[in-house]
């Protein structure tokens, strides 16, 4: 028997009215760090896909997407 967890990987936004630099190496560095705190748990990536997202605050109405992971382990019998 399997348990999941789902979590989103959402990258620090650089500020208002910057622009977004992508998969940048600090950006994949971030998401290996983001893995492997999991990895550590016990954790297997299961799936991923992006979501788009609408955000109320800061400088206004934005819209982004953001990288929801499903994970899982085997559970202990």
């Amino acid at each position: 028997m399997y348990e999941y967890h789902v979590d989103a990987f959402v990258p620090p936004a650089a500020g208002c009215g910057s622009a977004e630099s992508g998969w940048s190496p600090k950006r994949c560095g971030d998401f290996a760090q983001f893995l492997n705190n999991y990895a550590a748990k016990g954790w297997k990536l299961h799936s991923s896909e992006y979501r788009q997202v609408t955000m109320n605050k800061g400088c206004g109405s934005n819209t982004g997407s953001w990288l929801v992971c499903v994970f899982e382990r085997q559970m202990p019998e």
